[in-house]
């Protein structure tokens, strides 16, 4: 499985690159139902400086964008140094039963694809701060 031995980011969307009240319409898709002066993706550049000392960094989904866009579509919302670092997700609609998973607390949908991935150090960055655990 990509990652295993690596370094990786467990990267959420809303909350994180954007602000957090992110909406979906099926003729709009998504959007923010937030004052003007926030952005689909307004830290995304900031996230590119903060990485780019990191080389090898790899990324992991762990966004809700994924079980509605797939992870491929979902990465190509990021800019190109962000994608090329997008090796999965934590949702996998071919293995994965899509009512168990959401009935999960991120967290754990996260931890769940660490014991998976086995990471050699991971980061999983969220609305409310960071998690992380080095093995």
């Amino acid at each position: 499985m990509k990652g295993t031995n690596e370094l990786v980011l467990y990267l959420d969307f809303d909350g994180v690159l954007h602000h957090e009240n992110c909406l979906w319409h099926p003729k709009r898709g998504a959007y923010l139902c937030a004052p003007g002066r926030y952005s689909l993706f307004q830290h995304s550049e900031l996230l590119e400086r903060l990485l780019e000392p990191y080389p090898h960094v790899k990324i992991v989904l762990s966004t809700s964008w994924v079980r509605r866009y797939g992870m491929a579509n979902t990465a190509k919302r990021l800019p190109p140094s962000l994608q090329a670092r997008v090796i999965g997700a934590t949702f996998h609609s071919r293995h994965m039963n899509d009512d168990e998973f959401t009935g999960l607390a991120r967290g754990q949908q996260v931890y769940e694809d660490v014991l998976r991935r086995r990471p050699r150090k991971w980061l999983a960055q969220r609305r409310y701060g960071y998690c992380a655990l080095t093995r």
